[in-house]
């Protein structure tokens, strides 16, 4: 009775997909808005994986100014589709208080995979704030993979003074040979938005517990 109670749970732990890791980017673009300010930023995170059920925790720290920012999510994953809780946490630190600015967002995705290499999401603010965000991508499995986006906010006082494209974005990921077994990920990505008539120039180094450097 032992025996199958100690298979049962390594099998158990098998089914149990823990990752970790961390990127740094010279700036944290999200939606078109430069939330981050100037300056390299640091973005942990760590992620838990069970079935078709995942969840984790996200963070950016700015290195050169004051900001940071904690996230929470979990998502059900079902074939080509997700859906995805959103808790957004950005501390406010005041001359006279400090507060969270907390933040819930739903959304529902779309991932047609290698074959289908199209995504899509319709995310919606349910606490907090009254707004609607969506966007699409095409990935191309290139000898350096290729992911062009276009984000949408259909509200005016969404992410922009207007209701428009806020996020045109073109990604491009690399890696970085160190020596004969480990290699580096690097991506770099361009930016625009155009109802704010802005654009942005990324760069970011990413590591992490998955990335088949063993």
């Amino acid at each position: 009775m032992m025996s199958w109670l100690m298979q049962a749970g390594l099998k158990a732990q098998e089914k149990l997909d823990l990752s970790l890791g961390a990127d740094l980017v010279s700036r944290y673009i999200f939606r078109g808005e430069d939330l981050g300010g100037p300056g390299a930023q640091i973005q942990p995170w760590v992620a838990c994986k069970y079935g078709n059920i995942e969840v984790g925790a996200w963070g950016d720290y700015a290195l050169t100014r004051d900001y940071q920012e904690m996230d929470f999510f979990a998502t059900y994953n079902w074939k080509f589709f997700g859906l995805t809780a959103f808790n957004y946490n950005i501390p406010v630190y005041a001359p006279d208080t400090s507060y969270v600015d907390s933040y819930a967002e739903l959304t529902l995705s779309f991932d047609g995979g290698d074959d289908f290499p199209i995504y899509a999401n319709i995310n919606r603010y349910v606490y907090n704030w009254d707004a609607w965000y969506i966007d699409a991508g095409i990935k191309f499995n290139t000898k350096l993979p290729i992911d062009i986006n276009v984000g949408y906010a259909p509200q005016d006082d969404t992410y922009a003074g207007k209701a428009g494209i806020v996020h045109l974005g073109l990604a491009i990921s690399d890696e970085i040979r160190l020596n004969e077994t480990f290699k580096l990920p690097v991506f770099t990505s361009f930016i625009i938005n155009p109802v704010n008539n802005r654009y942005y120039f990324l760069f970011g180094i990413s590591l992490s517990s998955d990335d088949g450097n063993d």
